[in-house]
C-alpha cells in the first residue's frame, strides 16, 4: 500500500490502526495485474480513504501532430498517399513495423510542411507587394477595372494563407 502508514486515527492521534487486507476475486487481477493500493490524506473523517487503481501505461511520445490547417491545404493528401506508398513497400519483401512507418512518414510531413510554409510565406509577401502597387495606383485615380478585380482576388488569396496561418496558431495555443 502506498501513500499514509495508517488509514484511521482517533482525534487526538494516540491510536492508529492499518487496513491491510483486501477482498478481491481472481477476475480482476487477472484482468488488471498492476493493481496498487494507496491511502489517501485524510480531510474530514478520521478515515483515510483508499484508492484501489490500475497503473497507467505510457506508450511514449504520439507518433506526430497533425495541424487542422493542413486538411485545407491542396496537395497535402496526395503528399500522405505517395509518402505512405513509398514507406510501405520495401524491396527485400519484409515489412515494418507501423511506428517505424509512423517515423518515417513523420519525417517526410516535416519536409513537406516546412517547404509548404516557406512557400507560402514568399506568395504572402509576393501578394502584399502586389497589393501595395494596386493601392498606389488606386490613389492615383489610374487603376482601371481590371486593377480593382485584381485586388480583390488577391485579397482573397491573402485573407486565405491568413486563415491557415491563424489556424495552426490557435492549435499551437491550446497545446
Amino acid at each position: 500500500m502506498g501513500g499514509r502508514k495508517f488509514t484511521w486515527m482517533n482525534k487526538v492521534g494516540s491510536k492508529m490502526s492499518k487496513l491491510d487486507s483486501f477482498l478481491i476475486s481472481d477476475d480482476v487481477l487477472q484482468a488488471f495485474p498492476d493493481l496498487q493500493v494507496v491511502a489517501l490524506d485524510r480531510v474530514w473523517s478520521d478515515q483515510n480513504p483508499i484508492l484501489l487503481h490500475s497503473m497507467k501505461y505510457d506508450f511514449g511520445p504520439i507518433p506526430f501532430k497533425i495541424f487542422h490547417s493542413w486538411f485545407d491545404r491542396i496537395d497535402f493528401d496526395d503528399v500522405v498517399k505517395e509518402k505512405w506508398v513509398a514507406i510501405t513497400s520495401d524491396e527485400s519483401g519484409s515489412t515494418k513495423p507501423l511506428h517505424t512507418k509512423l517515423k518515417d512518414l513523420k519525417i517526410q510531413l516535416k519536409l513537406w510542411y516546412s517547404y509548404t510554409k516557406e512557400v507560402e510565406r514568399s506568395r504572402k509577401n509576393w501578394i502584399l507587394a502586389v497589393l501595395r502597387d494596386l493601392e498606389i495606383k488606386i490613389d492615383d485615380g489610374h487603376a482601371t477595372d481590371e486593377d480593382k478585380a485584381t485586388r480583390i482576388t488577391k485579397m482573397q488569396e491573402l485573407n486565405d494563407l491568413v486563415k491557415l496561418e491563424s489556424m495552426d496558431l490557435v492549435q499551437k495555443s491550446r497545446v
